[in-house]
């Protein structure tokens, strides 16, 4: 059976206006992708400045009252009595110290961790001698070891070693990596 121009006309049209079918859905479809895109992007920068005003509010909150906490303390040790209980008092009085110097750097390291996140982390680097770094970065922990009778150790060669670093940075990773060693050391560890 022979295929007339008007059935072969007819045909073209049908297959035309599937395609054209096809076509629409395939492009309302990619608007509904596109807006649902739209709609993710904007719920992560709501969430983006939410995170950000969030911890705005918790660093002012937190860091006033450590401050308050550390001039009290120290308008505290002047007025120490001499002697064997005002010696003991002091070494209370530095141990609140202390503390106040760890929130206040958990709490950079919060804001650090957000300026990272964000691409904002600007570092200070400098040159740095080893020991010079691992010294005064233990020295800061070294409270929390004899409290748990725990002895920190350092083995360094004995030229001295140079290092390109931010140094608030390198005792950050000290601290929290010293820390955490500390935390799960049982008494009288090493």
């Amino acid at each position: 059976m022979e295929v007339t121009v008007h059935q072969r006309i007819e045909q073209e049209r049908m297959q035309l206006l599937a395609r054209e079918q096809a076509a629409r859905e395939e492009a309302a479809a990619q608007q509904r992708e596109r807006s649902r895109a739209e709609a993710a992007e904007q719920e992560a920068q709501r969430a983006v400045r939410t995170r950000e005003e969030v911890l705005a509010v918790v660093s002012h909150d937190l860091k006033n009252p450590l401050g308050s906490i550390a001039l009290s303390t120290q308008l505290l040790r002047r007025l120490l009595p001499p002697g064997d209980e005002g010696e003991r008092m002091r070494k209370h009085t530095h141990t609140i110290e202390r503390s106040v110097e760890r929130m206040d750097r958990l709490i950079r390291d919060l804001l650090d961790m957000a300026s990272l996140q964000a691409g904002g982390l600007k570092l200070d680097l400098g040159r740095h001698a080893v020991d010079d770094l691992l010294r005064e970065g233990l020295v800061l922990l070294e409270p929390l070891a004899i409290q748990k009778g725990i002895a920190l150790r350092t083995r360094l060669p004995g030229e001295r070693s140079w290092v390109g670093c931010d140094r608030e940075r390198v005792f950050q990773v000290l601290s929290n990596l010293v820390g955490n060693a500390l935390k799960f050391t049982p008494e009288g560890g090493r």
